[in-house]
């Protein structure tokens, strides 16, 4: 099973979880929104992202999202650091509502896993520096390689962990 079909299947055991189950007492928000709410707060989005991400289905505020992952959390697996050695990040820009967001993405190049996602409303180098700290908090040991855009460039790394032993190539 790849990282896709997991992550869907952790999406549809929250889905199954809302629907069969009595976890909440009204059901005023759907059951989709609630498991997409929690799914995304679990693998890395603020309570506050993730509110505004599920208000396009239903309103919700963040500490709707709070409670629902207080409710739900336990039934999502954690997430396991795995060695890691090269890492391909990349950024897609949505318009949403008149709304940019900017998508950011970690991918493990040899087993294609997407293993951390990032939401932002700009590009700058503070997002992205942002973005870098929790790539490599889900990273057991350091990845040797960082690549982004597949065009090289002079190693960098220093910037974003404390040691320049990597290279980050853009």
């Amino acid at each position: 099973m790849d990282a896709n079909q997991k992550g869907w299947a952790i999406l549809e055991t929250l889905f199954e979880v809302l629907e069969r189950g009595h976890v909440f007492e009204r059901r005023r928000k759907s059951s989709l929104a609630k498991a997409l709410a929690v799914y995304s707060y679990h693998f890395g989005l603020s309570l506050r992202r993730t509110s505004q991400l599920v208000s396009f289905l239903e309103p919700a505020s963040h500490e709707s999202v709070r409670k629902w992952y207080r409710r739900l959390g336990g039934a999502i697996p954690p997430a396991q650091r795995k060695r890691r050695s090269i890492v391909a990040i990349d950024e897609t820009k949505l318009k949403i509502c008149g709304n940019q967001f900017f998508i950011w993405a970690a991918i493990d190049v040899h087993s294609r896993e997407v293993f951390a996602l990032g939401v932002s409303s700009g590009r700058t180098d503070l997002e992205a520096m942002g973005f870098l700290r929790k790539v490599f908090s889900l990273c057991a040991g350091e990845p040797i390689s960082v690549v982004r855009n597949h065009l090289p460039t002079e190693p960098a790394f220093g910037l974003f962990s404390g040691t320049s032993k990597a290279s980050v190539n853009s």
